[in-house]
């Protein structure tokens, strides 16, 4: 009895965890394969930065491809056009990727910019490999970070993610 009860607490343990999981991302199968949606989460802005709120970010993973694309949301006092993205770890600039502006549209006294870059899937692997949590740096002072307190929860999250993706392209 202690053994089965023992196998359905362990049972029940994989199942919860496998579904927190996927309510961090959904799919859609498209006749080129699986496109993985990472669901938005947000980076802090960092002190001195010109945005007035966190960075809502999101992450597509198309099939079978190298680049995933990162979408992003910026609060800013003053229209804001995004020209360069910088990945910084450790203070220094890892990469550095052409953005592209998707609109920009006031929203009560701020303005909301949405924007889209791409990164290489191994880039992304490495960033969340990573034990230093990564910041993204917009141009004109318009900067992100992880708070450190939150790195570990967000990299294994995005780690867990990018296991099961890995798993089903093979």
């Amino acid at each position: 009895m202690k053994k089965y009860i023992l196998f359905l607490l362990v049972l029940l343990c994989a199942a919860t965890t496998g579904m927190a999981a996927k309510k961090k991302y959904t799919t859609h199968m498209t006749d080129k394969g699986m496109i993985y949606f990472i669901c938005p989460a947000k980076m802090e802005k960092t002190k001195g930065s010109l945005a007035e709120k966190p960075l809502l970010y999101d992450i597509t993973c198309p099939p079978q491809n190298d680049t995933v694309s990162v979408t992003a949301t910026i609060w800013t006092k003053n229209p804001y056009r995004a020209e360069k993205a910088g990945i910084v770890v450790s203070g220094n600039i890892q990469k550095t990727v052409d953005v592209e502006n998707i609109y920009v549209e006031p929203c009560k006294s701020r303005y909301i910019s949405r924007v889209r870059f791409k990164i290489l899937w191994t880039e992304l692997k490495e960033l969340f490999q990573s034990q230093t949590p990564f910041a993204i740096e917009f141009n004109d002072n318009v900067s992100f970070m992880f708070p450190v307190k939150q790195w570990a929860a967000r990299r294994e999250e995005v780690s867990n993610i990018i296991q099961i993706i890995e798993f089903n392209r093979k």
